[in-house]
């Protein structure tokens, strides 16, 4: 009885697609772009100069960003300098994600991450630092290049 359902059982398994688990963790196209923007506005922000980042941001004088301090930016050319001066003791930062970076695609067009990020600071004095923050961002497609329409870095409490 066996051996009858055997070769049945052989004939459809050669019809299932062998890729389910590749399917599963080969992100969508949309997704991989949101991811690939990710790690390079953070590359940027390790560059420590604005016109390195503010391409990866929106243009909207009344977007809202929230950074480590103080409570709220409206609009990207005032957030990304102030931010910058925020650094302003450091002779470098770099900026990495941690492998739980998440990417919540709404709409083709529109996505939110979250992403626990390792800062790592070298300051003027030569005392390096790193510390943990939380990153939450919203992004839209725009002109085919997703940018950041709200941005909020926060730190967990010592």
């Amino acid at each position: 009885m066996l051996r009858k359902a055997f070769f049945p059982l052989l004939a459809l398994l050669t019809l299932l697609p062998w890729n389910l688990g590749v399917a599963q963790t080969t992100a969508p196209p949309a997704e991989r772009a949101v991811r690939s923007r990710m790690e390079a506005v953070t590359a940027a922000w390790g560059t420590m100069d604005a016109a390195k980042i503010l391409p990866f941001y929106s243009t909207d004088p009344d977007g809202v960003f929230f950074d480590l301090s103080p409570l709220e930016y409206r609009g990207a050319a005032t957030f990304i300098p102030s931010s910058l001066r925020g650094l302003s003791d450091d002779q470098s930062i770099s900026l990495i994600i941690r492998g739980d970076a998440r990417i919540h695609l709404m709409t083709p067009d529109s996505a939110w991450t979250t992403a626990t990020v390792d800062l790592g600071q070298v300051h003027k004095d030569g005392k390096k630092e790193t510390m943990p923050i939380r990153w939450t961002s919203v992004w839209s497609k725009t002109n085919g290049q997703w940018i950041i329409v709200h941005d909020h870095w926060s730190a967990p409490m010592p």
